[in-house]
């Protein structure tokens, strides 16, 4: 079978000879690809651009926007993740949904939804003008504030580890004296 494609000559470079059977095994799967397309035709039969147009269709079929979307819509923070983090990956899944002019929307709204903290998500729902933009950066502020009174939280009970209580009031009647309210005695100790 003749090779559509070249490649040049291996250098004799001791550590370039991975590198050189990694692209030469790309020819020949793309060859053999190409050969399958194109069956029972050659692919010498094919423009430059007909055999790019099936490789290309091929190697990168395209994407369902049904099943994007879907992904992005179950999109929720994990325990782990931070929210930046999580911003991220939002912005990232809305990218392949074609939201279209909505695209600024959606993610706000599966942020919202999708953030882990509730008492975020009840302070940004209290929000009337609020952008995605606006919903992170509140959001990490948040997030930011509570990692700093965790911290803080471990040095306050540190200092009050060895701190008990003593009661504010001691009863000062004994056992047979007799109640102010109702005249009854009652067992205090």
């Amino acid at each position: 079978m003749a090779l559509i494609g070249n490649i040049e000559a291996f250098t004799g470079v001791p550590e370039e000879f991975e590198s050189y059977i990694e692209r030469l095994e790309h020819l020949f799967t793309v060859n053999k690809v190409l050969k399958n397309l194109v069956a029972p035709k050659k692919p010498t039969d094919f423009t430059f651009q007909e055999v790019k147009g099936k490789l290309i269709k091929h190697f990168s079929p395209p994407v369902s926007e049904i099943y994007e979307r879907f992904i992005f819509n179950r999109c929720e923070q994990k325990a782990d993740q931070s929210i930046f983090d999580y911003s991220v990956q939002l912005r990232k899944l809305a990218n392949s949904c074609n939201f279209g002019q909505c695209l600024g929307e959606a993610p706000r709204g599966r942020f919202i939804c999708g953030i882990k903290d509730e008492g975020t998500q009840k302070k940004l729902l209290d929000e009337l003008d609020l952008t995605f933009q606006n919903a992170c950066q509140l959001s990490l502020a948040s997030e930011v504030a509570q990692v700093n009174l965790l911290s803080e939280g471990g040095n306050i009970n540190a200092l009050n580890k060895g701190k008990h209580r003593i009661p504010r009031f001691r009863s000062t009647l004994s056992a047979d004296q007799s109640c102010k309210n109702c005249g009854r005695s009652h067992y205090r100790g």
